[in-house]
């Protein structure tokens, strides 16, 4: 899954990670992960699909929501990748 998710990330095939995202949240945990690429790009696409991905499965209910917190959120790792993702915009008031 990583390096299918890291070619998608290459290609900017945005939207197929996202329905990827909405069937199986683990990915939200390596786009996670990705934004630690050494590819700068590839980072910083991750951090981009992560926001999309995220609203996708935020639609899904407040029960969607807390597992996406879940997964995202545990640990120190969790907030700097909300803090990329702040920065990068994907998060709205």
């Amino acid at each position: 899954m990583k390096s299918r998710l890291v070619n998608l990330l290459e290609e900017a095939q945005f939207a197929e990670i996202v329905e990827i995202a909405a069937g199986n949240k683990r990915v939200l945990s390596l786009l996670s992960a990705q934004t630690y690429h050494a590819d700068n790009l590839i980072g910083w696409r991750a951090v981009q699909v992560f926001g999309m991905a995220a609203q996708r499965i935020a639609e899904g209910g407040a029960k969607a929501m807390s597992n996406m917190c879940a997964i995202t959120c545990g640990g120190s790792s969790g907030w700097s990748m909300m803090n990329r993702v702040a920065s990068a915009g994907a998060l709205r008031n």
